[in-house]
């Protein structure tokens, strides 16, 4: 369509180059796993290569940028990482992607040119996304100037009311415990990323959640990870985009296991975790728990899934819930399993 369109209006044939080429011949991952899930039993007969875009492979160091740009741009616009090290990931996967599959191969990049677009597309984003949410540790966000019963909100401010039950009365200790297996400040520890609003003690809570869920798997500092607060449409694209189901969810987890350069020594970087807020909060209302208790379960659930817990097998489901009671006892918090992961 879009060459048609250009040949229409008579664009140069740069252009028409790069509407060509900026898509190389990558995979449709929404679209192939849409039909793998689809094909149910036959899902290992489905071809790829019928989801793949046409191609050419960019056959100019331009049309291998424009390549890059464009992707970056459009999974950014999705995720919308606002911290260094989430907008970091995000370039250089995709561009390891690219290299990985060969895409550029005809570009004419050099690793030296593929060096500089990397440093661009970083300070470009980190510029795009300046605002960086941290609870606690941001003194504009003081607990004493937070509401006391702010509502969550999503992306476009459509206000959804918290009720008292979903409000815990009495929340967990916010100072991170002192412990052999872990004792690293929690603001080192975790980024929390919003795109919604919640409770100050909310936010808070997830932090001791995941401090809470390290200690019980001994890992030993120094350690990080990304947790982002998404609304129902963001999550709903990221589970799209990286499980092909086109629904909203309550948590995805997205498995690192990088090692980043540290003040002094290298910090396991674990990976990224999305929780849908509104999408918590209905949780526990159906389930007549507080709202920060379904927050606490859902970060604790993704961290074990970045650790290697998972729960496909009766074995490892009971592992794994073996060890989020074990943690949410830790923190004072009555047993509940999820309902929807």
């Amino acid at each position: 369509d879009g060459l048609d369109l250009a040949r229409r209006y008579h664009l140069p044939e740069r252009i028409k180059d790069f509407i060509a080429q900026h898509h190389g011949t990558r995979l449709v991952a929404g679209f192939y796993h849409k039909a793998r899930e689809q094909a149910g039993p036959e899902a290992n007969e489905v071809d790829k290569d019928q989801f793949r875009y046409p191609g050419p492979r960019p056959r100019s160091r331009e049309a291998g940028i424009v390549m890059l740009a464009d992707a970056v741009e459009a999974t950014s616009g999705a995720v919308r990482p606002n911290t260094a090290v989430a907008i970091e990931k995000l370039v250089n996967t995709i561009i390891d992607d690219d290299l990985m599959q060969g895409q550029l191969d005809d570009s004419g990049l050099t690793l030296g040119n593929i060096k500089r677009i990397r440093e661009s597309f970083i300070e470009t984003l980190k510029g795009r996304y300046h605002v960086r949410v941290r609870y606690p540790g941001n003194d504009t966000l003081a607990a004493e100037n937070a509401p006391e019963a702010s509502p969550v909100r999503d992306a476009s401010s459509q206000e959804t009311a918290v009720t008292p039950a979903a409000r815990q009365s009495s929340a967990p200790s916010l100072a991170p415990q002192e412990s052999p297996g872990y004792t690293q400040p929690l603001t080192d520890t975790l980024e929390i990323e919003a795109v919604v609003v919640l409770p100050h003690a909310a936010a808070a809570a997830l932090e001791t959640a995941v401090a809470a869920t390290l200690r019980h798997a001994q890992v030993a500092p120094p350690a990080a990870l990304t947790l982002l607060l998404t609304d129902d449409a963001q999550i709903q694209q990221l589970n799209r985009d990286f499980r092909g189901e086109d629904k909203p969810t309550d948590v995805l987890s997205f498995p690192a296991g990088a090692t980043l350069p540290g003040m002094g020594e290298a910090v396991a970087y674990l990976g990224d975790i999305a929780i849908s807020a509104p999408y918590a909060q209905r949780q526990a209302q159906a389930a007549g728990h507080p709202l920060t208790a379904e927050l606490q379960l859902l970060a604790i659930h993704g961290v074990l899934h970045l650790l290697g817990y998972d729960h496909g097998e009766p074995e490892e489901k009971a592992e794994m819930w073996a060890a989020q009671t074990a943690v949410l006892a830790a923190l004072g918090v009555q047993a509940i399993q999820p309902t929807e992961t």
